[in-house]
């Protein structure tokens, strides 16, 4: 009976799988081989502080994120969520410099907080006059500004939600509700200008599912706002519940 060739899938480090062909007669067999190769191949190695400037895309193969030089992003990120909200400065530049140390690459925060909506930073200002995505408060967003600044200064990017789910679907969450798709255009476009030249990637959505079409109006007008404002330079992203 004529042997058939078998094939084993390995998973590789939990992110792609291999087939490994193992010819009739074991490995005993002869197989043919290709000659080494007399040089590796060259691989642009990545340099996160020194490319924190330079715009990030996906591949031309789709599967990827990389520089706009082609050399490739390692995106490992930590969750801050309150960053803006609750943390000083002296407290935010140990918290950076510590994960910059620690390799990571990306920061992710939210502009308009989950928790202590209604409380004030660490400088006692709110992020909103009269919890209006139309009127942002100068002095809330000043200390973001520095904390991107911070970040970036340590090849950090931040990785930007412009608000927590709950703002636009409550469900368990304190809310308040404040978003409509007119509101998120202009609060949108405001953050994409205002960080139009710092190395950001916006996270659009915010732990919530999109329930209904007011839903997807809002998180829709917010990405048009968003692009408008920084002209399409930084890549989004959207985070569902989960």
């Amino acid at each position: 009976m004529k042997h058939l060739p078998r094939y084993t899938t390995v998973a590789l480090a939990g992110f792609s799988c291999a087939l490994l062909y193992s010819p009739p007669g074991g490995a005993q067999a002869k197989t043919s081989r290709k000659p080494p190769l007399k040089t590796a191949p060259t691989i642009k190695k990545a340099k996160p502080k020194a490319r924190i400037q330079m715009r990030l895309k996906v591949s031309d193969n789709k599967r990827f994120l990389v520089y706009e030089d082609g050399a490739p992003f390692f995106y490992l990120g930590d969750t801050a969520w309150e960053l803006f909200h609750r943390l000083n400065r002296e407290e935010a530049a140990f918290y950076l410099e510590t994960r910059a140390k620690q390799g990571f690459t990306v920061i992710q925060a939210v502009a308009l907080a989950e928790h202590g909506f209604d409380q004030p930073n660490a400088y006692g200002h709110l992020p909103l006059k009269n919890n209006d995505p139309a009127q942002p408060v100068e002095e809330y967003f000043q200390h973001v500004d520095w904390m991107v600044d911070k970040a970036a200064s340590l090849g950090l990017r931040i990785g930007m939600l412009p608000t927590w789910g709950d703002k636009w679907n409550k469900k368990w969450g304190a809310g308040p509700e404040l978003f409509t798709p007119q509101n998120a255009a202009v609060f949108g476009e405001w953050l994409g200008r205002r960080y139009r030249d710092k190395p950001i990637i916006w996270i659009l959505g915010g732990d919530r599912p999109i329930e209904n079409e007011t839903h997807r109006a809002i998180i829709r007008a917010m990405a048009q706002g968003l692009k408008k404002g920084d002209g399409g330079r930084h890549l989004m992203s959207f985070h569902p519940q989960g």
